[in-house]
C-alpha cells in the first residue's frame, strides 16, 4: 500500500509542483493535498482491506490476503464497502499533506545552504509530527468507519477527548518515521530524475 500510493502521490507532487507555480505555504498545501488526494481515492480499496485485516486479532473477520480481502467485502457487503471510508480518509489524508508539505517545504527552504539527507529527515520528522497531531481525530473517525464501527461524532464524543485521540501513541510512533523516510528517499530520487532531465 504504501508503495503503490506513494508513488501515485508524489508522481502527481511531482507534476504539481513543475505545472504550477513559485513555492508559498498555501500554494505547497494546496499541492500536497492534492497530490494525496489522488494517491487515496486510488487506493482506497487496499486501504479498507489492510484496516479491516490489521482488525482481525480483535474478533473480525480474518482474511488470506488483500485480495481475497477485497473480494470478500465486495461479496458479503457490496463494492461500496470498499470506498465507505474514503471521504473521512481523505479528509484525514488532504489536511495531513497539506500541513506536512507546507511545513517540509518550509523547513527545507530555512536549510537551503544544507540540502541533503539531514536537512530532509529534519524537516520530513517536524512536519510529521505537526501534521500527525492536527489530524487526529479525523483518524479516529475514519478508523472507526472503516472497521465498520460507526464513525458518527456522537460516537466518538461519547468516549469525550479521549475517543478522538485512541490510537494516538501508535500513529505518533508510526506516521512520523514512516513519512519521513518515505520523502527523504522522495527527494533523493527526484533529485536524481532532475539531473537526468
Amino acid at each position: 500500500q504504501v508503495g503503490g500510493g506513494g508513488a501515485i502521490q508524489f508522481s502527481a507532487l511531482r507534476f504539481l509542483k513543475k505545472a504550477a507555480w513559485p513555492s508559498d505555504p498555501a500554494r505547497d498545501a494546496a499541492c500536497g493535498a492534492a497530490a494525496r488526494a489522488a494517491s487515496v481515492v486510488f487506493m482506497v480499496p487496499v486501504s479498507t482491506a489492510k484496516a479491516r485485516m490489521e482488525a482481525s486479532h480483535a474478533g473480525a473477520a480474518t482474511y488470506r490476503s488483500v485480495a481475497d480481502a477485497i473480494r470478500t467485502i465486495a461479496r458479503t457487503e457490496g463494492p461500496l464497502a470498499l470506498v465507505r471510508g474514503l471521504p473521512l480518509l481523505l479528509l484525514t489524508n488532504a489536511p495531513f499533506a497539506a500541513i506536512h508539505f507546507a511545513v517540509y517545504e518550509r523547513i527545507r527552504a530555512w536549510g537551503a545552504a544544507k540540502r541533503g539527507w539531514a536537512v530532509n529527515l529534519g524537516a520530513g520528522a517536524v512536519a510529521s509530527v505537526l501534521a500527525t497531531v492536527a489530524t487526529q481525530p479525523f483518524d479516529a473517525l475514519r478508523a472507526r468507519t472503516m472497521l465498520n464501527l460507526g464513525a458518527s461524532f456522537g460516537a466518538v464524543r461519547a468516549g469525550g477527548v479521549a475517543g478522538l485521540f485512541a490510537g494516538f501513541l501508535p500513529r505518533l510512533a508510526k506516521r512520523p518515521l514512516q513519512t519521513t523516510l518515505i520523502w527523504a528517499v522522495f527527494e533523493d530520487l527526484d533529485q536524481r530524475l532532475r539531473r537526468r532531465g
